[in-house]
């Protein structure tokens, strides 16, 4: 017989007595939500999604700078989406009326980074996501080396606003950020380098690091810069495992 999985999202539940840490990082003070112990039983979430997601191996054609494997889960977890939309409301700008709450959907995707491996030289520097939002919720237990830095471009800058903003586009921001990837990146994004954060170019500055921790969800905007870190050594037994979760501009601009 055939051993299917069936799952039900509304059983992945969200943690009432998560601890919050709110943050302010960077020139801009952008906003950085940190919980603790967000979700009340991750290993379901591990045994009954994680587990069983296939996973792609991101390609240099590709415009993802991931530098591993990852694969998109379909399913809607409604409590996660409730949450970090709340979070959105109590902790930054946006302002979210109670009765939209619950239409705001997340894009999740499962990213695995395995250590002590080579990777495309453009896969070391920092980037933004096409999102106006974005979250990591860490998912190693053994292994907890590591985390999420955010870093400051000497010439561009803290933020990338090309996926939110049109307009940005026109600032001498985003044209000097154009001209270091021309001038610096154009002739070796593409060669394999050690998969060592190291290894990143001179031009970023790390103004902010914030650890792994098991069941740990960071949030924070998708067009500040950042990085995973990690060095050539860690996870090379097993590898480094989180949940990402995305949420369109069009929440925000339309």
């Amino acid at each position: 017989m055939m051993n299917l999985n069936y799952v039900e999202p509304e059983n992945i539940r969200v943690n009432a007595d998560a601890i919050i840490n709110n943050k302010k990082i960077g020139e801009k003070n952008h906003p950085l939500v940190v919980v603790d112990d967000f979700l009340m039983d991750p290993d379901r979430l591990i045994s009954e999604y994680i587990q069983s997601t296939p996973l792609v191996l991101n390609s240099m054609e590709s415009e993802s700078l991931l530098p591993g494997w990852f694969g998109y889960v379909p399913n809607r977890f409604p409590e996660i989406d409730s949450a970090a939309t709340q979070l959105l409301d109590l902790y930054t700008d946006f302002d979210i009326p109670e009765d939209k709450l619950d239409e705001y959907r997340w894009n999740y995707q499962i990213n695995v980074l395995h250590g002590g491996v080579q990777c495309a030289r453009k896969c070391l520097q920092p980037h933004v996501d096409p999102a106006m939002m974005a979250f990591v919720l860490y998912l190693n237990k053994d292994e907890q080396n590591g985390g999420t830095a955010f870093y400051r471009h000497a010439d561009a800058g803290e933020i990338n606003l090309q996926n939110v903003d049109k307009s940005f586009k026109r600032t001498s921001e985003y044209w000097k950020y154009k001209e270091w990837q021309f001038e610096k990146m154009r002739d070796t994004k593409d060669e394999y380098v050690n998969f060592d954060s190291n290894g990143m170019d001179d031009a970023w500055e790390e103004y902010h690091y914030e650890p792994m921790k098991f069941n740990r969800l960071i949030l924070y905007p998708a067009y500040v810069f950042h990085s995973s870190l990690m060095k050539i050594d860690w996870y090379k037994e097993s590898p480094r495992i989180s949940l990402s979760g995305f949420i369109s501009p069009k929440y925000f601009t339309e």
